[in-house]
């Protein structure tokens, strides 16, 4: 979890910067951690009106492979500038009951009883080094053999394309059309 929410932190800005800014591809365009189920995992999003989902995989894709050049040059006082920041974000108190009592029930909800999930977080992002970091997104973001979900959803304009095997698809990739199905097979669903 510390991996994929310091990539996020440290990818959210420039994704932003060049496929919303740079390339105009969509209004709604964000990286974010995202853990579904106790695993860790990284969103990353546009929403386009002007380009189709293959085309915005091979532009996920390619900015991914170029930013990781990027991550690999990036000097340890950038990295811990991220890190603090992230910590920051972890930590910030809650201002309303609401937030609060969600963190607690997702707590309770996983089992985790000692209700201390942020602080084992910040812990973990505080000992990641920018080695730990990089090999983790080379691994997950970048490697054939990752898992991922691509999700598609298209507006009531245009036709339903799906990418067949685009750049964010695997060699292995297929298409759910009935997601009981899917779940049922797969070991991380429970019965």
């Amino acid at each position: 979890r510390a991996a994929a929410a310091l990539i996020s932190q440290i990818v959210s800005p420039p994704f932003f910067e060049e496929l919303r800014t740079e390339k105009q591809l969509g209004y709604i365009v964000f990286a974010s951690s995202m853990t579904l189920l106790e695993v860790p995992g990284i969103a990353l999003v546009v929403q386009s009106p002007v380009e189709n989902p293959a085309a915005l995989a091979t532009h996920m894709m390619g900015f991914l492979k170029d930013f990781h050049a990027a991550l690999k040059r990036m000097d340890g006082k950038e990295f811990a500038r991220h890190q603090t920041a992230l910590i920051g974000n972890i930590m910030e108190e809650e201002t309303r009951l609401q937030e609060r009592t969600n963190r607690y029930w997702t707590e309770l909800d996983r089992e985790h009883y000692e209700f201390d999930l942020r602080e084992r977080l910040v812990e973990a992002v505080r000992v990641a080094t920018r080695d730990q970091i990089e090999s983790f997104f080379r691994k997950n973001l970048l490697n054939a053999s990752r898992k991922q979900i691509s999700l598609y959803a298209f507006g009531r304009t245009r036709e339903p394309e799906v990418p067949g095997r685009s750049a964010l698809s695997g060699a292995d990739a297929i298409l759910v059309q009935d997601p009981s199905a899917f779940k049922k097979d797969k070991a991380f669903f429970p019965p």
